[in-house]
């Protein structure tokens, strides 16, 4: 059990996770992905692993960037940039209606940035409302790539 964040800086529970924003004193802003288990089994380890491999050392615009790997009270743990917005699912709710334009440049969003992971060879393996980031200027950015893969297709 993570004891040192205030309920004021959870972003996210999960069950096997939690994100937590961190204090405003670092630039760039970050939070923290922290496993619920001190002592995690495989499989959970292996989620972690993969997720910062995917997203520590990417130039790609539309992922959330790791910044390090880490323990936050013993517990395995990735920082990450923190990304002023709302998840997609919780973007459609508190805005009252959008706009048919609104709702297609959206879309038009989406697919590119869909696209822009397919270009790097990433299959996602999980997009879902909750794991798409609509930022404060209204950039489409992917997380939680625990089960993310890469493509070894070439297209041509």
């Amino acid at each position: 059990m993570i004891r040192s964040f205030s309920s004021d800086d959870l972003v996210h529970r999960g069950k096997h996770s939690t994100i937590i924003r961190g204090n405003g004193l670092e630039q760039p802003a970050i939070c923290i992905k922290v496993l619920n288990q001190e002592f995690p089994d495989s499989d959970e380890s292996w989620y972690l692993e993969n997720e910062f491999d995917f997203t520590g050392n990417t130039s790609c615009k539309v992922i959330r960037k790791a910044l390090r790997q880490t323990k936050t009270e013993n517990h395995p743990s990735i920082v990450f940039e923190y990304i002023e917005g709302a998840d997609l699912g919780q973007a459609l709710v508190s805005h009252d209606r959008f706009s048919v334009h609104e709702l297609l440049n959206l879309a038009i969003e989406l697919a590119a940035a869909v696209a822009a992971l397919h270009k790097e060879n990433i299959i996602h393996n999980s997009i879902c409302p909750g794991n798409i980031i609509i930022s404060k200027n209204d950039e489409v950015v992917f997380i939680d790539f625990q089960v993310a893969a890469r493509n070894s297709l070439k297209l041509e």
